[in-house]
This record gives structure tokens, sequence and C-alpha cells, in this order.
């Protein structure tokens, strides 16, 4: 699982970098830190979404992402509580 975590990361932020508008992957990174126990990255990429897209960044827009399952969803909302941000 580790592995998963460390793969997410990487993509996200490969995403994050080419489409720096795009906030999924804002979403992704934040989650895959916290999961990791990387609080701090975690916080420095909330910080840089809220700079971007505002304090409705902590809003997570349902109408994009619809297209995760429902697991999957809630393994989103862990990274963020395990990074202390939910």
């Amino acid at each position: 699982m580790i592995e998963d975590y460390k793969e997410a990361i990487i993509a996200a932020s490969q995403l994050r970098q080419s489409f720096p508008n795009f906030r999924l992957p804002y979403y992704t990174l934040i989650a895959a830190l916290g999961q990791m126990g990387n609080v701090d990255e975690a916080h420095a990429v909330m910080n840089d979404a809220l700079a971007r897209f505002g304090k409705a960044f902590r809003m997570l827009p349902l109408n994009e992402v619809h297209e995760i399952r429902a697991d999957d969803f809630e393994h989103l909302i862990d990274g963020f509580r395990k990074a202390r941000l939910a």
C-alpha cells in the first residue's frame, strides 16, 4: 500500500505541475501525503491550493469527483484527516 501512495504522490505532483489550474491533483496529493504521515508537506500543498483557488478549495467539489467510487472518496477524506486538514 505504501508503494501506491508513493506512486500517487508522484503522479499527482506531475499533474499539478503540468495543469496547475486543475484542482483534483491537489486533493489527491494532499490525501496521499496525509496517508503517508507527511503532514507538513500536505499543509504546504493546501496553502498553495488555497492561494490558487481560494477558500472554496476546502470544500470538495462533488461535481468534479462524481466518478470516484464511494470507498475511494472515503479514503481521500481519511487522508485529509490524517494530514489534520479535515
